[in-house]
């Protein structure tokens, strides 16, 4: 279920985008696909709502992770 829920990230809808990224945190975890699609929701989403969603996703997900550093340093720095 996970994985069927990674493809919905791209997806045009800012609502689909939005729900999928509430629920990968209970779903998928800190694992790396999860962490590297919310990255990119965090720092190429078009929509501030999701990029925020993101961020807080990101966090949720705890120390597993860590790789999302950068595109957090990265959003804080540019005020995304």
């Amino acid at each position: 279920m996970k994985n069927a829920l990674l493809p919905l990230l791209d997806d045009a809808t800012d609502e689909v985008k939005f729900q999928v990224i509430r629920a990968l945190p209970r779903l998928a975890g800190a694992t790396a696909a999860a962490t590297d699609g919310l990255c990119r929701r965090l720092l190429d989403d078009d929509s501030v709502w999701v990029r925020e969603a993101a961020a807080q996703a990101i966090g949720q997900l705890g120390p597993g992770a860590a790789a999302a550093g950068p595109a957090l340093l990265r959003a804080a720095r540019t005020g995304e």
